[in-house]
């Protein structure tokens, strides 16, 4: 299985939050986990700015280990900004579904790990697969 995460699946692997036991769970699963290059620095600053013991800062180097990132060409804004009139998502958000788009191209099957309700309804709008 492939897995593509965003940083509101991924910082409840390092922090006790509501999707907790689901994002440990799509973690342990069979498979390999992709992401957008992007996610390792805005969770990164998601554990600084929690002020963080030494620990959580240690699993997510350990966990970032485990990630295949995907990155975006240097000349894909204006393709993002255009896919993202008709997605209305933050700009971030647009970024990993850009991203998303690209992996599924070579792996339709792929499921998305998300617990952004935004980005669940746009998933269940074009009927791509997330882990639930």
């Amino acid at each position: 299985m492939i897995f593509f995460w965003d940083s509101s699946a991924f910082l409840p692997l390092l922090f006790q939050e509501k999707h907790s036991d689901r994002a440990v769970d799509a973690w342990e699963a069979q498979g390999s986990h992709f992401a957008w290059k992007w996610m390792e620095v805005e969770t990164h600053s998601a554990v600084v700015r929690r002020r963080s013991i030494k620990s959580h800062l240690q699993d997510w180097r350990t966990k970032m280990d485990e990630i295949i990132f995907l990155t975006t060409p240097a000349d894909s804004n204006r393709e993002i900004m255009t896919m993202n009139e008709h997605w209305a998502l933050r700009s971030a958000d647009a970024g990993h579904v850009y991203v998303l788009n690209v992996l599924r191209r070579k792996h339709p099957g792929v499921v998305l790990v998300t617990f952004d309700a935004e980005m669940i309804r746009l998933a269940r709008k074009n009927s791509w697969s997330i882990w639930e």
